[in-house]
Order: structure tokens, then sequence, then C-alpha cells
């Protein structure tokens, strides 16, 4: 809501910086012109404030886009991308930084103060008085359009489901924003949201805002799940030894002690019972082998002598010595156990759990990372798992759909599990799973599907399930998942080449009848996925200009990109190196850290990382180590139109 007060207009049109509309005078011509976006009413309603802004040495006015608050800002900017970008004007989505010099601009912070106005400048008159038109058509639009009614909580269940799938998809943004949704409605313990929490920030590879969790402390107290012990043991481990050489002399027993003074209390999240079934993750292991050193336990040192090959020599040796001394245990005392109360046995593989789930499936069905630690991949029941979810009753499509999560988190990129992928995509069409949120998680099971090279017959009816229900999901306002999902295409097993054309042709055609709405680099994308998959669609690939009609100042001089998804890396490189030919594109899919793998990141300026087709390991040591000038992006997706969209966001190019 914008209440304009005519001491605003007064400092604003004062016709010494403004000749728009000299003085704010009331015999102006413009003052009939500029009536209807000073309707104080109309103003009531979503509708921003619209000003000209000219110097007497300007020839073209600039457009000031001026809302209430931040929040408005953000609701009005996805209204300027569908109206005015980017035919009419050069549109980042970004706010401008006004200029308390200016007397204009300190007039506009002085009435709503910082982040909350766009500036449009159209680079002739044509285009201005067309951005004016298309302005008063949105100010009409909003000044009568009803309104909208109080969006419904979703239940808690259903929250943690999408946060847990967004998250094991590589939907940084999106999960980002179910986490805030969570906090704000669902009211869960400090314990389950400081879990949620470490859990995304271990996903992205913030080793430092991790460690730096004010909850942190406490958390470790409270007997995480395995996934929560092991990302923050690993981001313990990653900054405390990044540059250790364990074959100097008293490392072990600095190690030890550091381990053993540690703050918060590592230590804790270590079990005192070995399990060598616990799947710890490589820098992980290095702590809890530090753990039976220092306690001294010959039965945890053995627990991980079985991953020895992860391992320092030096520490191999020693947990070797230590494994084959017996712990000194003191005899317990004799008592009387209480009695134990019967509870049916935890799912221990992905048919058990469907089972249970389909003994009862109206049942709030949750299934955990935690839980599916240890598991037979599911690539090894495959097909049984599909039978099951195909042939489940229709009410049990809520149930099942909360695998999808914990299923792409487990999935083995080189054994997909095609069959189930397959299936769980026939059950998120039918449960219309279409929200911009949930269509990365449709592009991931798509992706697996497709790695799983299913034979022609399969594969023809995939695509044209998913392409029934393209229109649904098609968009240019969200244009990475149909990239993305395209992208997984073309980077896979082709059986059918006329199916995939044909498919490709479907979804592509929409955001072909709005390139205007796509930056350059998506546009280019769109281009070589229609020249590998035969489409005949032409896309234009002009590279857009900077605010003063020059080439965009903010490109960096290196960028790297990192992912395990080698072939959107490849395509998202040559899209980048079309757009910005004088820039350094690195490809990084390293597992682990590594000199060479450090000497990359010191040198980028900017470092594009995905976090579904990454291991922890390397996404830690990338931010470790990354330059404090060097700007972090994450897409929200795995596939080249997320890693590009994300560029081209972080560039104000679109």
């Amino acid at each position: 809501m914008i209440t304009v007060p005519s001491e605003f207009l007064d400092a604003f049109f004062d016709a010494t910086h403004n000749v728009a509309w000299p003085d704010h005078r009331p015999d102006n011509a413009a003052a009939s012109f500029l009536a209807r976006f000073l309707d104080t009413p109309r103003l009531h309603s979503e509708c921003p404030l619209i000003l000209p802004r000219k110097a007497s040495t300007e020839t073209v006015p600039v457009t000031y886009v001026i809302c209430a608050d931040a929040g408005h800002a953000t609701r009005t900017k996805a209204l300027l991308d569908a109206s005015v970008a980017h035919s009419m004007v050069a549109f980042t989505g970004r706010t401008a930084s006004l200029n308390e010099r200016d007397p204009a601009e300190a007039a506009i912070l002085r009435f709503v103060g910082a982040g909350t106005t766009f500036k449009l400048a159209p680079p002739d008159d044509l285009r201005h008085k067309i951005l004016w038109t298309a302005l008063g058509r949105l100010v009409e639009s909003l000044a009568t359009r009803p309104t909208l009614a109080v969006a419904i909580p979703r239940p808690v269940g259903r929250l943690l489901r999408d946060f847990e799938a967004s998250l094991s998809a590589g939907q940084a943004e999106t999960s980002s924003h179910l986490l805030r949704e969570i906090e704000t409605t669902s009211g869960i313990s400090w314990e389950n949201l400081a879990f949620l929490t470490v859990r995304r920030l271990s996903k992205l590879g913030q080793d430092d805002e991790l460690l730096s969790f004010a909850s942190l402390d406490s958390l470790v107290r409270a007997e995480p799940p395995t996934p929560i012990r092991d990302g923050v043991l690993g981001a313990w481990s990653r900054q405390t030894f990044c540059d250790t050489d364990w074959d100097s002399p008293r490392v072990i027993g600095d190690a030890i002690d550091k381990l053993t003074n540690a703050d918060p209390p590592v230590g804790l999240l270590i079990p005192l019972e070995p399990d060598s079934h616990t799947e710890w993750s490589p820098d992980s292991l290095v702590v809890v082998a530090l753990a039976a050193l220092a306690r001294p336990s010959s039965q945890l040192a053995a627990s991980v002598l079985h991953r020895a090959t992860v391992l320092p020599a030096s520490l191999t040796a020693a947990l070797d010595r230590l494994a084959s001394r017996p712990d000194e245990v003191p005899e317990p005392a004799v008592t009387s156990a209480p009695p134990v109360p019967k509870s049916s046995p935890a799912p221990d593989s992905w048919l058990s759990w469907l089972e249970s789930v389909l003994a009862d499936p109206c049942r709030d069905a949750r299934l955990s990372s935690d839980l599916t630690v240890g598991w037979v991949p599911a690539q090894v029941d495959d097909a049984a798992i599909a039978e099951l979810i195909t042939t489940a009753p229709d009410n049990a499509t809520d149930a099942l759909l909360a695998m999808t999560g914990p299923f792409l988190e487990a999935e083995q990129y080189l054994h997909p599990a095609w069959r189930t992928a397959a299936a769980l995509i026939e059950r998120t069409l039918v449960a219309e799973r279409f929200a911009p949120g949930e269509l990365g998680v449709l592009s991931a099971l798509v992706g697996v599907a497709v790695r799983g090279a299913p034979p022609a017959q399969h594969y023809r009816n995939l695509l044209a399930d998913v392409q029934g229900f393209a229109p649904r999901w098609v968009s240019a306002a969200y244009p990475s998942p149909t990239l993305d999902l395209v992208d997984a295409l073309a980077g896979g097993p082709i059986p059918d080449t006329e199916a995939a054309s044909g498919f490709a042709t479907a979804v592509l055609s929409p955001l072909k009848a709005q390139e205007r709405r796509l930056g350059p680099a998506l546009r280019k994308l769109a281009s070589l996925l229609c020249s590998d998959l035969g489409v005949p669609l032409e896309w234009s690939t002009e590279i857009g200009s900077g605010p003063d009609g020059g080439p965009p100042s903010t490109w960096p001089d290196s960028v790297l990109l990192y992912s395990l998804n080698e072939a959107a890396l490849r395509r998202a490189s040559l899209a980048l190196t079309a757009l910005m030919p004088n820039s350094r594109i690195v490809l990084v899919s390293d597992k682990v850290g590594s000199p060479r793998l450090r000497d990359q990141v010191r040198n980028a300026d900017m470092v594009v990382l995905t976090t579904q087709c990454a291991t922890h390991a390397a996404t830690g040591f990338i931010t470790e180590h990354m330059p404090s000038s060097a700007r972090l992006v994450y897409p929200d997706g795995p596939g080249a139109g997320s890693l590009l969209r994300a560029v081209e966001t972080e560039l104000e190019l679109c």
C-alpha cells in the first residue's frame, strides 16, 4: 500500500534535476498523463508507484518503479519480468542502488527506503513510449484485480517431504524457501529444525556457516541422526585438517588433541558402540579414526579399518596396531533388565518400507535419508520396487512419493534404478505436482530414468506420459526445469530418436514463442539442444547489452562450474563460451579435494556449485578454498539450464 505525499512529489519533480513534470505544477501537460499512475485509491492494491525522471541534458527519461517495501518489490519483480523485459528494456531483476546525493533518488530513499525501487532505462524514445504503454496496462490490471485468498498452511509432513525431495534434487533456492516455511508455519521442535538447517548447509558445502551455526553446541549433544553427524564431522574435518601432512611426526597426537579440545565437542557425535555398517564420508572417517585412537577402542578401530583405503597411511597403521589389542571392558554388574516393549522392526530395505506403507496407505508416511543408509541400492530390486509403486492403490500416492527425496539422495549415478524412477514419475504426474519448486524434482527423476537406458518402448511411453502434461508445467517464467529435462534427454542414451525429437519440439516450442523472456545464455542452450536432438526451431542468440548500451561490466574473468554431470557441464560451457568469449570457463567434476582443484578454485572469480550431482568432500573443499572476492552461486537444479539461469541471474542478464 502506497499513499503518495505531495512533499515527495515536489522533491522528486523539482525542475533543477527533473524536467519530466517541472515542479509538480498542475497546469503542466504531464499532470493529466500521470494522473492514473498517482490515483491514491488504486495504489491501495499491489500496484507500485511509477514515475518518470528526465534531466535537462537527457533525451530519454528513466522510469522509477517504487514499491512499498522489500516484499512488495519481490512480488513486483515477477510482474515487470513478465510485462516489460527484455524487448522493451534491459531488466536485471534487482532493485537499484539509489544515490543519496542525487536529489530525486534521495527523495525516494526518504519515502520508502532502500531495496524497494527498480530503474528502467529504455535505449530510445520509441522503447520509452512502448514501455509506458505496457506499464499503463499493468497499473490497470493490478488496480482492478480481486483480493487474493489467504494461503492455507500445508501439513508438516508434506513440507518435510518436499524439503527432502528438493534438497536431494539439488534445488538450493527452493529448499531455502521450504525451510523458512517449515520454520514459520509447521511448529516442529528446535532440534528437528536445527537438523534440517545443518543438513542443508552440509549439502551446499557451507562448512564455515555450518560450524558457526548458533545451535550447533546443543545439537551435537542431542544425538542427531547419522546424516547430521556425518555432515558436522565432515565439515569440522575439512576445516581442521585441510592442509595436514599426515606423514609428519607427532601429527596424529596433535590431531587427537584438536579433537579432544574441539569446541563444540564434535567427538560426542561418534557413537560409543561401533557399527561397521554406518556409511561415514571419507572426511568424517578421519575423525572417527582419531576417536578410536583417543578412547582407545579396538572395536571402533576395527569397524573403521574396512574402509582403510580412504584414510592416510599413518592413520591406518595406528588403527592396525590398536585393533590387534582387545579392549579392557569391566565386568558388568548383574542386574535384572527391565522388560523391552515389543515393536515392529524398522524397515531394512526399499521393498520392506514400501510393504509397510501399502499395509496402511493413509498414515503419514515419512522416510529419512538416515533410515536408508546401508540399504541395498534400489537398482538391485528395481523391477520389484517399480511393480509395487505402479500397482499400489490411488490413495497411496502421497505416501509413496515420500520416498522421492531419499531415493534421489541414495541414487547411484552410474547404476540408475530407472524403473523405480519411471514409476515415481507416473505417480508425480497423477498427483499433479507441478509447482515451480516441484518441477526440479520431476526433472531429476526423468534424468535418472533416461540415464538407465530403458528399452525403446518404455522410453517412448515415459516421454509420452510427461509430454501429455506439458501444458501444465512448461513456462517461460520458470524455464530451467524444462531445459534441464531436455538436457538430460540429450545427454543420455536415445533408443528412439524420433520420440526424443518430438518430445523436445513439444516442450521447447512454448519457450520459443516467448524467447524474449529468456536470457541470452538460455537461448543459446536451447539452440544447442535443438541442434543435438534434430528439432527445427531457430533461436535468437544475440547477446544483451548493459545499461549504457555497451557489454555488461559484471562479466567475470574466470567461471568455475562444478558438477558430476559432465554432459550438463559441457553443454553449459558451450553456451557460456558463446556468451562470454573473453572469460575462462573451468569445468570441474572431482569427487574429493586435491592441490589441482585448490588452485582452480583460488583462481576463480565465480563458482557455480551444483549440489545434486556432487560429493560433500568436493563441495566443502571448494567453499573452504574460495577467495573472499569470488561469487558463489547455487543453481536450483542439476541440469545445464539451471546452471546457466544461475549465472545469468548473478550477472544481472535476465
